[in-house]
């Protein structure tokens, strides 16, 4: 289990701020007064130029090749109150989701990838949800909607538009890892040992989420890299 640390944010705060060229990002922090569980995001800051989405904020793409305002990042880590009897009354890191969000003709954003880990599925033999996993979250009725609007086309909103006939596949859960099963378990649900493999895979994943947005932007293919799960799961 990863218990909330100063030193676990610190770490965090420089995978993004190096990962997204964002070198006065600062996340904040649990409140004396919290004796709950508790959200770790991006506040609110002109410095780093944040958009609010949904009621959290965002923070923009700043990675060399990346156009301005044309990616954006969001960060949400929930810390819950252990019930373990070796951790009781511990926080510890339960939920971990690093959005991408690009924006739309228009100004809007929207979210298109996702990337999750969530300890309560971990350690929930009744679910079979890869962790961590991808989501692609693009939305085919949102983007009908934006087009419309754009369009010289007078759009009837109160009708039903062509994609919401289509099943969303943006809650598939894709695993990151590889898919197989040991002694008739599933292996792609992965706790992390140590906050350390936390912080290692996510630092992998962070500078893979951006060099590939570098990559699709027109940026040299020698920023791209191969993102490699950390290997130092418990089982």
């Amino acid at each position: 289990m990863i218990e909330y640390s100063a030193a676990l944010i610190r770490n965090i705060e420089e995978i993004l701020r190096e990962g997204f060229g964002q070198p006065q990002l600062v996340l904040n922090r649990r409140s004396d007064r919290s004796a709950g569980p508790f959200h770790i995001t991006i506040p609110e800051s002109v410095a780093v130029g944040t958009r609010q989405h949904d009621g959290r904020y965002l923070c923009q793409v700043g990675s060399s090749g990346v156009p301005s305002e044309a990616f954006y990042f969001g960060l949400v880590l929930r810390f819950g109150v252990s019930q373990l009897r070796e951790n009781m009354h511990a926080y510890v890191l339960d939920h971990s989701s690093l959005s991408i969000f690009q924006s739309y003709p228009g100004g809007d954003l929207y979210p298109v990838i996702r990337a999750e880990w969530d300890w309560n599925v971990v350690s929930d033999p009744h679910s079979g949800h890869a962790q961590p996993h991808w989501h692609f979250t693009q939305s085919a009725p949102e983007i009908e909607r934006i087009v419309r609007t754009l369009s010289s086309e007078v759009a009837d909103f109160g009708s039903e538009l062509v994609f919401d006939q289509l099943i969303s596949l943006a809650d598939i859960h894709f695993a990151m890892n590889h898919l197989k099963r040991i002694g008739g378990k599933p292996d792609y649900k992965h706790d992390f040992a140590t906050a350390d493999d936390f912080i290692e895979w996510f630092r992998e994943l962070v500078a893979y989420l951006s060099s590939q947005l570098v990559y699709v932007c027109g940026g040299r293919a020698l920023a791209v890299v191969d993102f490699i799960p950390a290997q130092n799961f418990s089982e």
